[in-house]
């Protein structure tokens, strides 16, 4: 699977539409202490195995972060257990539901206390368009179509309107798609197919203060972008600015923090940076992070104010360490194996 997504990555897709251009971003230098690792533990709890492709989801009840789906470092499989990060150690929380996947559509319903998965590449036969949700530590299987896209996407949840929002992704043909969607809990509705165009592998975050949904980067299928969006709850806008900026990149991941009111970016392929986007404009924070990786999981913890950072893939292998970023500086606090 991994072969497969550095191919995407790359941009060796037909897409089904035009594509968007690319757009420069401005700075504004911040700096952080360097990374720590001496905090670092060694393994404990259950920890995942080495993987790309997973997702991160903080669920309340859990008492902490979730880790989903992802390729496993000997690609035979993907591993189906939920994994859950307390700040302490990782727990096996649920396993064997739904079909193992990786790439998937993942979001948090805070109205209803339900984890939604979509999709996702399961490495055999068709990619599944089946909506699963985990509520009260049980899968009930919500829909089974969906979306056109089946991995590869981004996927938010939007607080104010009660929904789950998925932008782009591609089929496993493989089409790219460049459509909005969202989920209300019973049934899937196309929203727009105007926007940032065909995209996959693109970081998106939801900024709970401002009410916006923020994308950055990803591939066009032929090539790739540094442009930003917002989505308002209506429509797509491109938002202006100017070099320099996060690169073009595929592969970052984005995570919003509450309590700082900032969204932040960290890595994509061959990138190990961390960058915040206050609405206005990307800041890059100095110091030295978790090293280069792409695919990895990433989510905010509310409780502990910590945005976690857990696996990935970088260049050569998978990984399994987990990293914790206070606003300031990035520390490792589980080392894996």
């Amino acid at each position: 699977m991994i072969a497969r997504t550095i191919a995407l990555a790359a941009g060796v897709l037909v897409a089904s539409c035009a594509s968007a251009g690319t757009a420069p971003t401005t700075p504004t230098a911040v700096t952080a202490t360097a990374a720590s690792s001496a905090s670092a533990r060694p393994a404990s709890g259950t920890i995942p195995s080495k993987r790309a492709g997973a997702a991160l989801v903080y669920v309340p009840s859990v008492g902490g972060v979730v880790l989903v789906g992802g390729d496993q470092d000997d690609e035979t499989g993907k591993p189906a257990k939920l994994h859950a990060w307390d700040g302490r150690q990782w727990r096996v929380i649920d396993a064997g539901r739904p079909e193992a996947r990786s790439l998937a559509g993942v979001a948090f319903d805070a109205d209803r206390s339900a984890l939604v998965v979509y999709g996702g590449s399961t490495g055999v036969g068709r990619d599944p368009k089946d909506t699963w949700e985990w509520t009260a530590g049980a899968w009930t299987q919500r829909a089974q179509t969906g979306p056109a896209a089946t991995s590869h996407m981004g996927t938010v949840y939007e607080a104010t309107r009660h929904r789950v929002l998925l932008f782009g992704g591609n089929d496993d043909r493989p089409v790219l798609f460049g459509e909005t969607w969202s989920w209300d809990g019973a049934t899937w509705t196309k929203l727009s197919a105007e926007g940032p165009g065909p995209l996959v592998h693109h970081a998106m975050t939801y900024d709970a203060a401002r009410d916006r949904v923020v994308l950055f980067g990803g591939s066009q299928g032929g090539g790739i972008t540094d442009a930003t969006w917002e989505w308002d709850g209506a429509r797509w806008m491109r938002m202006p600015s100017s070099l320099p900026g996060p690169s073009a990149r595929t592969g970052a991941r984005m995570a919003y923090d509450a309590a700082r009111k900032i969204a932040f970016l960290y890595g994509g392929d061959g990138r190990d940076d961390t960058w915040s986007w206050n609405g206005r404009a990307w800041s890059r924070i100095d110091g030295k992070g978790p090293g280069v990786r792409a695919h990895h999981a990433m989510a905010y913890d509310p409780v502990r104010s910590r945005v976690v950072v857990f696996g990935g893939y970088d260049g050569r292998n998978n990984l399994n360490d987990t990293w914790e970023f206070d606003g300031v500086s990035w520390s490792q606090v589980e080392a894996g194996n």
